[in-house]
């Protein structure tokens, strides 16, 4: 639900994101089948090679194919990791003005019930946790499409290893579930530690 307030203004950013990360995950897997092919078509010495779906280029046209993939795949990761960037900014900016507004409309009463160097602290450490957890978010959005874009290749190709990688993935990730866990909670007293510190600090 945090991440959820955090996103919403930037959902068209998100959107693009999420495509440009399975057009470039297409791209990549692409180009590793059309570079092993055109390696084995160069050893061979053959002046034509296969490549998806029963088509036939040529090696020079192979060439040029990988390197137009791999020039889209950089300026696709280019672009997410400019509206990433954008989202984290705007949202750290957003946190920011809003703990203001929200302490300047408050009483009297309640801002002398903080300690005086409470709002500093919010500003800085609350906001910081939320450009974080929006960073993690568009991170592994990408990592996460751009993946299931590699392994939907894969199956197409050889869906005997893609089944094999599949499958070790969601062992890891079992064996990496107490992990996440137990850095949830260190992660929850680490920022009331750091919370307390930043106050007294501005004190």
């Amino acid at each position: 639900s945090s991440l959820g307030a955090l996103v919403r203004g930037h959902r068209v950013a998100t959107f693009v994101i999420a495509v440009a990360s399975t057009v470039g995950g297409l791209c990549e897997a692409v180009f590793l089948v059309l570079a092993t092919r055109l390696a084995f078509a160069v050893t061979k010495g053959q002046d034509e090679m296969g490549v998806l779906a029963g088509q036939d280029v040529t090696i020079n046209s192979a060439v040029v194919l990988a390197l137009l993939l791999v020039v889209l795949r950089f300026l696709l990761a280019a672009l997410v990791s400019r509206l990433a960037t954008r989202i984290t900014v705007e949202v750290t900016a957003a946190l920011r003005r809003s703990l203001m507004h929200a302490f300047l409309h408050a009483s009297w009463e309640r801002q002398q019930a903080d300690r005086a160097g409470r709002l500093q602290a919010m500003m800085i450490n609350y906001a910081s946790a939320g450009s974080t957890l929006v960073g993690s978010f568009t991170g592994l959005l990408s990592a996460s499409l751009g993946l299931l874009a590699l392994l939907s290749l894969a199956v197409a190709v050889d869906p005997l290893g893609a089944l094999g990688i599949i499958v070790g993935v969601g062992v890891l990730g079992s064996v990496l579930r107490p992990i996440r866990s137990a850095i949830r909670v260190r992660s929850s007293e680490a920022s009331s530690s750091n919370m307390a510190l930043s106050t007294g600090m501005a004190e």
